[in-house]
């Protein structure tokens, strides 16, 4: 019964349907909580993504990790969520956590998108640190693997303007035209 749940909720979701999938998911999770790893994470998603439930979607995510039915290709996804939900609770210590994981799997199996995400979140992590210099490394990683410099300009910019480096990111903020640089660019000139 517990797969059909999984199945049928897994329908739902592909079609749109993600309140009748949640429903589906947070049945299969009462009755089955050990062997619920694909509900668990799915409801996770749509906690986070589209309901803004962030404080539920971390309750229901963290115990799918020891569920008996793991599923491997999703973990990057899955330590993906709880990197995001660290991040919008400003749990310093669990972004390195969750970042690092992303990375030892992702890197395993060379998913670069997963890579960069992870990158990037540790840049942010040492941002907030106030070590400007290994986010910028972090940054650069993240600008090596698509092979593009430059790419994270803007990310880069906000680490300086939320650090109160309002010169720097001015600097940088201006290398790019891009929407989120001209944001960084006019909150520096904003502060400066």
């Amino acid at each position: 019964y517990g797969e059909l749940l999984d199945d049928y909720g897994t329908a739902y979701w592909r079609i749109g349907e993600y309140d009748k999938a949640d429903n589906l998911f947070l049945e299969r999770i009462g009755k089955y909580p050990d062997s619920s790893f694909l509900a668990r994470f799915l409801v996770a998603v749509d906690y986070t993504e589209r309901l803004n439930r962030a404080a539920e979607a971390r309750d229901v995510i963290l115990p799918a990790f020891t569920a008996s039915n793991v599923i491997t290709r999703l973990l990057p996804d899955a330590y993906a969520v709880l990197l995001r939900l660290s991040t919008y609770f400003g749990d310093l210590p669990s972004i390195e956590k969750y970042a690092r994981l992303i990375m030892e799997i992702a890197g395993e199996r060379n998913n670069k998108e997963a890579l960069r995400f992870a990158y990037t979140h540790l840049a942010r992590f040492y941002s907030r640190e106030g070590d400007i210099e290994n986010a910028k490394v972090w940054l650069a990683k993240a600008d090596e693997l698509f092979g593009e410099p430059g790419r994270h300009t803007c990310a880069l910019a906000y680490i300086y303007f939320y650090n109160k480096k309002y010169d720097l990111a001015i600097t940088a903020a201006s290398k790019r035209d891009h929407p989120r640089c001209w944001s960084a660019l006019s909150e520096s000139y904003f502060k400066f």
